[in-house]
Formats: structure tokens, sequence, C-alpha cells
């Protein structure tokens, strides 16, 4: 096939792709899963063309774990990866520690983003919480202002 994939993967990549898993894949679910299944694609094209690099990127990408998966472009990052591996193999190790480096910030920056999500959250609940409040006290003074009035009309009847 043009893309080189394998009669077995294709059932990986439709699994992958198929988000809602109707059965089919529409253009929002291609667009949303297009990457990852791209990255797929070209780490296995990478195996073929260079079982060493592949296997220096698995044991890199296992010693990441979980922190892995905040790896943005993941495939420029292998594919540097497999060329600094080619041409100057001592680079390796400082090239894995700015990855870690970045992968350590990518973090931070998403944690700072959840407290800022979180604090925003707070703030409408707050100001939801004081709006159904003012309403309320609102509702009890026009109540009380109809009845003083409805008091007086009976006075002046």
């Amino acid at each position: 096939s043009e893309l080189h994939v394998q009669a077995a993967e294709i059932e990986t990549i439709f699994t992958k792709l198929d988000v809602d898993r109707d059965g089919s894949i529409n253009f929002e679910e291609f667009t949303n899963g297009f990457q990852g299944v791209s990255d797929l694609i070209s780490l296995r094209g990478m195996e073929s063309e260079n079982g060493d690099f592949r296997q220096a990127w698995e044991q890199f990408h296992h010693r990441l774990g979980e922190q892995a998966k905040f790896i943005p472009r993941a495939e420029q990052v292998a594919t540097l990866y497999q060329n600094i591996n080619l041409t100057e193999p001592r680079m390796v190790p400082q090239y894995e520690r700015v990855i870690m480096n970045f992968v350590r910030e990518i973090k931070l920056q998403n944690s700072e983003m959840e407290n800022l999500a979180l604090a925003v959250k707070r703030a409408q609940d707050k100001a939801a919480m004081q709006l159904s409040e003012m309403e309320e006290e609102m509702d009890q003074r026009i109540q009380a202002t109809e009845n003083n009035i409805r008091q007086q009309e009976n006075k002046k009847s």
C-alpha cells in the first residue's frame, strides 16, 4: 500500500480513529486521530529502517513512562532522536535530558492551566451563587413592597 501499512495494522488504525465506535470514521474523527496514527505508522516504518534506533527510542520512551504522552510532535522528536543516534550517538543522553526537561515544563504548565481552570470555575460558581442570593433578596423586597402597598390600599378603602 502507499502508506506502507500492513494488513494486520489496518484494524488497529481503524479502531483508533473510530472514537465513537459507530463503525465509520467521520471527518472530525479522521482529523483528530490522524496525528496519532501518523506517528504510529512513522515509528513502525523507522523500525524496518533501523532496528537499533527503534530499540533505543522505545527504551527512552519506556523510561519516560506516563510522561511520554506530554511530548508534542512525537514524530518529529523521534525523527530527531534517530538522526542524532545515527550521526552523533554521544549527544543522545543530552538530547534525552532536553526532552525530559521539556516534558517537565509541559507537565507544570498543564498543572497550572488545570489550577487556573479550577479557580475560574470556583469564581463562576461563587458569582452564580451570589447572583442567586441577590435575586432571592430582590424577590423578597418586591413581595414586601407589594404587601405594603396592598395594606395601604386596604387602609384607604
